[in-house]
């Protein structure tokens, strides 16, 4: 088999260019072990690519790249996540596409370092690259965070990627509607669009902090309940006119802070924490 790659000269309206092709050899490895991979014959699979890479010298359309990514993919079908984290890692210090991020970012997650996959799958999703590709880098995100205790922010990348689904026309996910609905259980509006999530959530892939509440509703409602002041400030509860009673926590600092007293009314937003919802951003009524 050749290992000579060729040239053809492409013209078109305005130009003529030449190109080079890969040779026999480099395009018979490519599809061979594209082919053992989709056979999940993962061991030789690896052995081939590594054949290419060691007997190849002059690779084309960046197949280097390709056959190590390939290695990794093998890796970590496998659960080898410890030899796929060191490929993708030597892999993306070269190239940054967002999804050799994301599937670096999988990696870290089966392991169970939920810090470096959230590293790796805020910077896919903060990469160039079309935002209804990213539906499966954004549920990641979402299942990173809730097992983070990220409630918050889980259902929200969970909102965005059916927001996705429904633009696109896509058909019901079951499984996803399930997230959604164990982490909302009816106490948060759920109705935002696309544009909205996309915007609020690339500024969080970017590196900054979300510190706004899913519900915006203002409730009504009154203290019924305070607890032994703390040193910086005291908490306690608050009833809604359902009935419903929700905990609350005020600083010291907080201008009402000398009027706080069972039976204040007060103004407020929820929250969600690992621990319920919480009421924020008091305002007491006069």
């Amino acid at each position: 088999m050749s290992d000579s790659s060729f040239k053809i000269h492409i013209t078109n309206s305005t130009h003529k260019h030449e190109k080079e092709l890969a040779s026999p050899r480099e395009e018979w490895y490519a599809q061979y072990s594209k082919t053992l991979f989709e056979l999940s014959s993962y061991e030789a699979c690896i052995a081939v690519c590594t054949e290419a890479l060691n007997k190849v010298k002059n690779m084309h359309y960046h197949n280097n790249i390709w056959f190590f990514r390939r290695i990794a993919q093998c890796y970590y079908r496998q659960k080898i996540y410890d030899k796929a984290i060191e490929t993708y890692e030597m892999i993306t210090s070269e190239k940054h596409d967002w999804f050799l991020f994301h599937e670096l970012a999988e990696c870290y997650f089966n392991k169970g370092n939920n810090h470096k996959a959230l590293e790796m799958a805020k910077k896919a999703a903060s990469s160039a690259g079309p935002i209804n590709f990213k539906v499966e880098l954004i549920a990641l995100l979402g299942d990173i965070l809730y097992c983070s205790g990220e409630y918050d922010l889980a259902l929200k990348h969970y909102l965005l990627v059916r927001a996705i689904r429904e633009a696109e026309n896509w058909k019901e996910n079951t499984v996803l509607t399930q997230k959604i609905e164990k982490l909302n259980a009816g106490k948060w509006k759920t109705d935002f669009k696309k544009e909205t999530l996309k915007n609020e959530l690339t500024f969080y892939w970017n590196g900054n902090k979300i510190n706004k509440p899913l519900n915006r509703d203002i409730k009504k409602g009154t203290i019924v309940k305070l607890l032994a002041a703390k040193e910086h400030g005291t908490d306690g509860f608050i009833n809604i006119d359902d009935g419903v009673t929700i905990y609350f926590f005020l600083p010291n600092h907080h201008p009402g802070y000398q009027r706080l007293n069972i039976g204040q009314k007060v103004t407020f937003q929820t929250t969600d924490t690992p621990k319920g919802i919480k009421a924020k951003k008091l305002k007491f009524v006069e």
